[in-house]
């Protein structure tokens, strides 16, 4: 029989996380509250049904991700912080990847922001200049997604190695930077593939516009060398300040997920850290997320490019920092994306065994039990999963079923039914 254990501690009749007596004082949030109180985690797991369904012939990694028990844990666990009123399932197999999956992603990249974030505000509080260099290069329909993902990446390393490199970084004071890939594609211009560069100096004092133009040079002329080209116009571009950095991030529009379809400003750390779920403001310019938001609405042709992408960024990471400076800006240890994958939630809300966790799944109901959970309607989730233990192998449950359950229960709960 499934095991059912409900914390009646964090149980909030008006929808609200309730502060408890051990939750930590003086608590930053990382952002991720804005962000789970617009977000859908229903949306979330729905695209990662997708995703998954598409890789299956594939026998890719993802499709272990939230569908296996840890051998180590006897049940799963509904979890959450309060703090940040965000939910998660531990016990569960977790994928770490932040091009095929839509809820690792998520999670790793709210954590590698934070990063960012705190990256950025260390440097500029001691007085250090931050700079966002673009780096991007010509492409067309019937371009090769890999061929083109190895030509950038080949090129960027040359830009930034050799005895260039280091005159270039010794004259501009550049002690350090981060590097975030970022993918689009569209029907007319094909793959997209471009990098954004933080770049900290410890000089206020030189002119952007030379390291710029030093750069355009030097950008063209080794994608020239190895088969690939960009105008020295719009191959490397750099914007400067708070100021500045805001207002390129800008013309990607405002972030717009199928995690909640809400918009808000991008800062300069969501830039690099969100890439891999933001989605394109051209509606003809999309990223592989809007893909598998396609595909999952039947747009063949999108779910075969989400394919293609996926498998062709195998053992490429999202950000790279260089040597040092994630010591030197954050004072802290380099952590996986696996590991805060792997991160579980502050709080045990209810507990289920495999079996019942598995009828879950197939009802699509994974992802709603999250969104109750991270607003504290903890009403809403014991009265389906109390439901869902005596009618674990009933063939006609359906998610239908269980909605109009839970609606009658709360309704009776709250005397609005005889």
């Amino acid at each position: 029989m499934p095991v059912l254990v409900v914390n009646r501690a964090f149980r909030s009749t008006d929808g609200e996380i309730p502060v408890t007596e051990n939750r930590p004082l003086g608590t930053t949030t990382k952002g991720s509250s804005t962000e789970v109180s617009r977000a859908s985690y229903d949306s979330i797991y729905s695209l990662m049904d997708e995703s998954q369904r598409l890789l299956s012939s594939e026998n890719h990694r993802h499709c272990i991700c939230h569908q296996y028990r840890i051998p180590t844990h006897d049940t799963i666990e509904i979890r959450r912080n309060l703090d940040e009123s965000s939910a998660g399932y531990g016990g569960l197999m977790k994928c770490g990847n932040v091009w095929a999956c839509p809820v690792c992603s998520r999670k790793i990249s709210e954590q590698r922001r934070d990063e960012l974030t705190r990256a950025v505000d260390t440097a500029r509080g001691r007085g250090d200049r931050v700079v966002m260099l673009t780096l991007t290069h010509s492409h067309g329909l019937d371009d090769d997604f890999v061929q083109s993902r190895k030509t950038m990446v080949k090129a960027y390393s040359r830009l930034t190695s050799g005895r260039w490199w280091k005159e270039m970084t010794e004259y501009f004071s550049i002690y350090g930077r981060i590097r975030a890939l970022e993918v689009t594609h569209s029907y007319k211009n094909g793959w997209h593939i471009h990098f954004h560069v933080l770049l900290f100096l410890n000089d206020t004092d030189h002119d952007i516009d030379y390291m710029e133009s030093n750069i355009k040079g030097r950008w063209s002329g080794i994608l020239n060398r190895i088969g690939g080209f960009a105008s020295h116009e719009r191959g490397a571009t750099i914007t400067e300040n708070q100021s500045d950095i805001a207002t390129y991030v800008t013309k990607f529009g405002t972030e717009y997920t199928e995690i909640g379809k809400t918009e808000s400003p991008w800062t300069e750390a969501h830039e690099l850290a969100k890439a891999a779920v933001k989605v394109a403001k051209d509606k003809d310019s999309r990223t592989p997320f809007s893909l598998l938001a396609d595909s999952k609405a039947g747009d063949k042709q999108a779910g075969a490019l989400f394919v293609q992408y996926v498998l062709g960024m195998y053992r490429q990471q999202q950000l790279v920092w260089s040597n040092g400076l994630k010591d030197d800006l954050l004072n802290e240890e380099e952590i996986t994306d696996q590991e805060i994958a792997d991160m579980p939630e502050q709080e045990v809300v209810a507990t289920v065994d495999i079996r019942t966790y598995r009828a879950i799944g197939r009802m699509g109901m994974r992802g709603v039990l999250l969104d109750w959970a991270a607003r504290g309607e903890d009403r809403k989730l014991q009265t389906v999963l109390v439901y869902m233990e005596n009618h674990t192998w009933d063939k006609t449950l359906s998610k239908r079923k269980v909605r109009k359950v839970n609606n009658v229960q709360t309704a009776q709960h709250n005397g609005s039914l005889g």
